[in-house]
């Protein structure tokens, strides 16, 4: 409560000052709040570094191309911003399943690191492990950063602190990313991007098409299973000729994450790299049928009984019947 005085009356109307009253837990509860955010950021490092093993080169270009819906390389990769990048990478270490016995990379991690963690950090790993990507509609904001948002996918009404989305988002915004804890400790994963509400209903209609689905496959799948599987569709969803529309009509406002540029740029590389490798094997063809055309030397046998390609027949009874190198015949 930043406009109440230390010896202010505590707003809570105790009759005591503020300072010797609700001012202790309210730094308490500040406290628990800073030291959350500093695990969470050591083990998103932690996790990262794990995932940019060389085991993995080859699970990170097959992801690329699942999660943009195209073929990528790890090269036109290039082309993302930071913003592109840590949605992604939350989706690659959360949900992608690896060449490795398709196991996620955070379970490879937790099989590998989990027991020398301590608890508050495999109680954060953990929340990662079961965590989903979900769609959130914004509903309120209030001026301490805290926003109230409810799943429109899986349900649910949830409140967190998060002063960087309080300062951008607007009621009626869209949030898509992950929410992890319970209670006092909900917050939204920091790879959560910034969508006009404008995409909403066909958003969420696409999402419910893939869920019935997928549930006439998976009988009696409920949404965290199809997310944890399938929440990559809504990114597919962003690059659609119908979601173009949708942000042409959108306000053109600070913080909306767009993925229509970034794709663009990468599919540029890729038709750059294609260019290159055709015109590549244009003039690898043009070299063979160059060989092939060119008349094959004479091969004749020497005097001495040698086939020499190119060598002119020796006079009859002239120079030597053994060659020898650098003599003259």
């Amino acid at each position: 409560m930043p406009n109440v005085g230390r010896n202010d009356p505590c707003p809570c109307g105790s009759g005591k000052k503020y300072k010797n009253c609700c001012l202790p837990k309210v730094k308490a509860v500040q406290a628990r709040g800073a030291s959350l955010r500093r695990d969470d950021e050591l083990l998103w490092a932690r996790l990262l570094a794990f995932a940019q093993r060389p085991a993995f080169r080859v699970d990170l270009q097959s992801a690329l191309s699942r999660f943009w819906n195209t073929d990528l390389d790890v090269e036109a990769s290039q082309a993302m911003q930071r913003e592109q990048w840590e949605p992604f990478l939350e989706w690659y270490v959360y949900d992608y399943h690896t060449s490795q016995d398709r196991q996620r990379i955070i379970d490879l991690f937790a099989l590998e690191e989990g027991q020398r963690m301590g608890p508050e950090q495999r109680s954060l790993l953990a929340e990662r492990e079961s965590s989903f990507l979900s769609l959130f509609g914004v509903e309120v904001i209030d001026a301490e950063g805290r926003l109230e948002v409810g799943d429109l996918l899986a349900g649910g009404l949830y409140q967190v602190e998060d002063r960087g989305l309080a300062r951008l988002a607007m009621v009626g915004d869209l949030l898509l990313g992950r929410r992890l804890g319970e209670d006092s400790r909900v917050r939204l994963s920091r790879g959560t991007v910034l969508l006009p509400g404008i995409l909403g209903t066909d958003l969420v209609a696409a999402v419910k098409r893939a869920y019935g689905a997928y549930r006439d496959d998976h009988y009696g799948a409920g949404w965290p299973e199809f997310l944890r599987e399938n929440g990559y569709v809504m990114y597919h969803f962003l690059l659609t000729s119908v979601a173009g529309e949708l942000y042409e009509r959108a306000p053109k406002r600070e913080g909306y994450y767009n993925p229509r540029a970034t794709m663009a740029s990468m599919q540029a590389i890729m038709a750059k790299r294609a260019e290159a490798a055709a015109k590549q094997a244009a003039e690898e063809k043009q070299r063979q049928e160059a060989e092939a055309a060119s008349p094959a030397p004479a091969v004749e046998r020497t005097a001495g009984g040698l086939l020499v390609p190119g060598q002119p027949k020796p006079a009859q009874g002239s120079g030597p019947l053994i060659l020898v190198p650098g003599r003259d015949t």
